[in-house]
């Protein structure tokens, strides 16, 4: 596999000597300042909304981490990753996947959500079929139920979303419940 840009600092944050606030915040700030906002605690992901647009979701990166076997281990921190790493042990295991994505207001999650559907979607669609298409569309849908605006957040929701995709054995998308 081609070698991949980790970023400065420890992208895995259990490599760090300290596990202190300060520690952790410092490092954080050093891979952000770089622009990489994701850095992995085991199978946690930390994001830190950027506020901006980053070249990380490019076809190219995205068939990176669709052709891994251990997306968590082998490639950089990445919505990418969860996603992959959910979506291989539905696919190889049979197991039933749950993703939650949490933050206070203003923090991304409607976006890492977006990020994480249209990966699946991806790796999920078969010729022909719009199914994908139909379930990427339902995030408007969701993000304009109780949003209100607030001091942080333009268009900041009042409630959480729950979105169950359901996929064939072979790991074709099938269908979605919201």
């Amino acid at each position: 596999m081609a070698s991949h840009d980790f970023g400065p600092g420890a992208s895995e944050l259990s490599s760090l000597k300290a596990v202190e606030d300060a520690d952790i915040l410092a490092n954080t700030q050093v891979r952000y300042d770089a622009g990489h906002i994701y850095t992995r605690s085991g199978r946690l992901l930390l994001a830190v909304n950027p506020y901006k647009q980053l070249p990380l979701y490019k076809p190219e990166t995205l068939e990176a981490y669709r052709h891994s076997l251990q997306p968590q281990a082998e490639l950089p921190p990445h919505v990418y990753a969860v996603a992959a790493s959910a979506y291989l042990g539905m696919v190889q295991n049979s197991f039933s996947q749950s993703v939650i994505i949490s933050g206070e207001s203003g923090a991304g999650k409607t976006e890492t959500a977006k990020i994480l559907l249209q990966y699946l979607a991806a790796v999920s669609s078969t010729a022909g079929g719009d199914l994908h298409k139909r379930v990427l569309q339902t995030n408007p849908i969701m993000e304009n139920f109780g949003n209100a605006r607030t001091v942080w957040n333009n268009n900041s929701s009042r409630f959480g979303k729950f979105l169950t995709l359901q996929f064939s054995a072979s790991g074709r998308m099938q269908g979605a419940f919201m």
